[in-house]
């Protein structure tokens, strides 16, 4: 089957934007095309079915020929074999995809699922679409997924992006040689959205943050091909995390909460989230040791040797890349985290070596000290004297355990040893005006 006529073949993931391509611009001009939209129907090249196009005579019938939807495949690139084929795509930021692709089949009543289980269930990846479809376009079936997906994309003619609507729109109409449309409009819209959007979209966010390594983020580096448009910087977990899930947190924070509680098991990934929402600003370096305060739940297999490595750990699940400055984190954090460890019986306060932090017979006097601040704070008076009367059997030179001492001691309602304590301040550093002026007030 010869022929000088053109054949634009457009295979797009769902939710790209195709129908509205089709219904608003290419059928419109069914004078000069025969329009195929092979939506939800059987892919020709599995079931060999050519009832699509048989009825029609490509012979006598000289009108170009648009094919568009997500179920084409080689099988119609080999039924019009021989012909002119212009072979398209239209790509979409897989975020927004999925949630537009799940919120459809939910709202037509054909998926009951959340979202986590429309992702794990549903093979709508742009890798393994792309790839199984076009399997003869992959140069080594032994290449990983992605690059699998980059040697069949690079075999198409032209690859647009929805976002970049209606200007790729327009392109691929005036490829079409198409020079007049009505404007595009969005009218498309599942019914009931609303309803269910901020469930889903947080379980999503979720999703991707405790699953890093899951399918998703294929498509976060579709935009590595040639056809880049956009930073891939735009999309690392990160930013993301920042410019797309915050403003959800904060607007609908108590909603939040309860979700986190149902929904996400990893604890740290749960108390990174909740001390998000309790801030005003994004600030990624308190975030984390803000966190840390709230963990809870640290996985055995975990045999870090301090704090540092515990904390990486953390945060490459998540794939962001982040180094604790020299100043941070605080006393307090790292009681916290210390104590995690050891209930944990991830590793104990003398296989913990020390790289950034003091040397380990120091550490247990810092330790000691960070406690009590850790149990002031949480108004656990009889456990912060005892680590107080811990932290002066290791060193008794050191003011600020008197310090704190005194202040459990005026809380407890013990002000003749809260002074005692004080004077010993005042002895151990006469010169600090802030010891005698907290003693001559009690």
């Amino acid at each position: 089957m010869v022929s000088n006529r053109k054949v634009y073949i457009i295979s797009h993931l769902p939710k790209t934007g195709g129908s509205t391509l089709v219904a608003h611009c290419i059928e419109m001009h069914n004078d000069r095309f025969l329009v195929f939209h092979l939506g939800e129907r059987a892919r020709i090249g599995i079931n060999n079915n050519f009832a699509h196009f048989e009825e029609f005579d490509f012979v006598s019938n000289q009108k170009d020929v648009v094919i568009i939807g997500h179920q084409v495949d080689e099988g119609v690139l080999n039924y019009f074999k021989g012909y002119d084929i212009k072979l398209l795509t239209i790509l979409r930021q897989p975020i927004k995809r999925y949630f537009s692709h799940y919120n459809m089949v939910k709202g037509n009543g054909h998926f009951n699922g959340n979202i986590n289980s429309f992702i794990r269930e549903k093979n709508n990846f742009i890798s393994l679409f792309f790839v199984s479809r076009f399997p003869s376009f992959v140069s080594n079936p032994l290449d990983n997924l992605q690059e699998q997906c980059k040697d069949v994309l690079n075999k198409f003619s032209n690859v647009y992006f929805l976002e970049d609507a209606p200007d790729s729109f327009n392109e691929i109409l005036g490829l079409l040689n198409i020079k007049y449309n009505p404007a595009l409009k969005d009218d498309r819209r599942t019914e009931n959205y609303k309803d269910y959007m901020l469930e889903e979209q947080l379980s999503l966010m979720s999703y991707a943050l405790v699953n890093p390594d899951c399918n998703l983020y294929y498509d976060l580096k579709e935009r590595e091909i040639d056809y880049k448009r956009l930073s891939l910087n735009d999309f690392t977990p990160h930013l993301w995390y920042k410019n797309y899930c915050l403003p959800f947190f904060r607007k609908h924070g108590n909603e939040f909460r309860k979700f986190m509680i149902s929904e996400l098991n990893d604890g740290f990934l749960k108390s990174l989230l909740v001390a998000h929402i309790q801030k005003d600003s994004f600030d990624f370096n308190l975030l984390v040791h803000t966190a840390i305060k709230y963990a809870t739940v640290f996985e055995n297999r975990v045999h870090m040797l301090n704090l540092q490595d515990l904390v990486d750990y953390y945060l490459n699940k998540i794939e962001v890349s982040f180094r604790i400055p020299d100043n941070v984190p605080s006393e307090y954090q790292v009681a916290k985290l210390f104590k995690i460890i050891e209930s944990e019986n991830v590793s104990t306060l003398k296989t913990i070596k020390s790289r950034d932090l003091l040397e380990i017979e120091n550490k247990n006097y810092e330790l000691e000290i960070a406690s009590a601040r850790l149990y002031i704070g949480e108004n656990k008076l009889d456990d912060a004297e005892q680590a107080l009367n811990n932290a002066l059997k290791l060193k008794l030179t050191v003011p600020i355990a008197f310090f704190l001492l005194s202040k459990v001691c005026l809380m407890k309602n013990k002000k003749h040893k809260a002074k005692m304590c004080l004077e010993k301040c005042m002895e151990l550093k006469p010169n600090n005006i802030n010891y005698r002026e907290k003693y001559l007030s009690i």
